[in-house]
């Protein structure tokens, strides 16, 4: 059987958003552990000032990198509750705006759909 049209169930939206925020955890720790090999490393360049500019450029750039992909992560998480809750708060007030639609035409019309 095949679905037609947009369906969403906002708990896989929900269930989904923790996953994004811990592989933005998990990131954030890669970055640190890698930060503190790159410092490590020290000075093993000697007095090679053109490759001390490029190495730290290269690294930094890759730590920037990750950074923004951690944020990123988190971004995605935040939308994915967001969009959950959001969901859910729409579809109630579609069902309490249908349900006071229908109590005004309950009173006018008669069960057979004349007006009274």
């Amino acid at each position: 059987m095949t679905h037609s049209g947009f369906q969403v169930a906002p708990a896989d939206f929900a269930a989904a958003a923790p996953r994004f925020e811990h592989a933005a955890d998990d990131l954030s720790a890669a970055v640190v552990r890698t930060v503190d090999v790159l410092e490590g490393h020290g000075s093993f360049w000697g007095q090679d000032e053109e490759f001390e500019h490029e190495y730290r450029a290269d690294w930094s750039a890759a730590v920037d990198l990750a950074t923004a992909c951690e944020k990123g992560l988190r971004a995605v998480s935040d939308q994915l509750a967001n969009t959950s809750v959001l969901y859910v708060q729409a579809d109630d007030a579609s069902a309490q705006s249908f349900g006071t639609l229908h109590d005004r035409l309950a009173a006018i019309l008669d069960p057979n759909g004349v007006r009274r």
